[in-house]
């Protein structure tokens, strides 16, 4: 499975999102589980499954968005790169998911196909937040 690349707009920021990437990995699983320990996520306790169940508040998950948009400078690791794209769409996905709120200036269209397109890529239970994202209606 070759990754599927796409550039995607994040603040000041462009990104080059290649989905497939970690899905082909034996560990993707298990190499998410470990970023939830370091940064962005770090500050975060057991912030796996407060993006799962919803007990993040939406200023926790704002902060964690910014957080992760400083790991996409050029010059950081890859692993840190993957971690802050990771850390970026799940807040993202879980402000919606839990909230019902967009946390992102992305337009809604594209932020939708970016979520399902990630959905695709990863493993339960990140690929159910992430497609329930994409299909929920913003308020306000």
């Amino acid at each position: 499975m070759n990754p599927i690349q796409q550039r995607v707009r994040c603040g000041d920021k462009e990104i080059l999102l290649e989905t497939g990437r970690v899905a082909k990995q034996a560990d993707g699983a298990a190499w998410l589980q470990a970023c939830f320990a370091r940064p962005p996520f770090a500050p975060l306790v057991d912030a796996g499954a407060r993006l799962r169940y919803g007990s993040l508040a939406l200023a926790e998950l704002r902060a964690l968005k910014d957080r992760a948009k400083a790991g996409f400078a050029p010059g950081q690791p890859h692993d840190s790169r993957l971690a802050s794209i990771a850390a970026y769409f799940l807040a993202i996905a879980a402000a919606l998911s839990h909230h019902q709120r967009c946390i992102t200036s992305q337009p809604l269209v594209e932020l939708r196909a970016l979520l399902i397109d990630l959905a695709t890529s990863v493993a339960e239970p990140w690929s159910s937040l992430l497609s329930e994202a994409a299909f929920v209606e913003p308020a306000g």
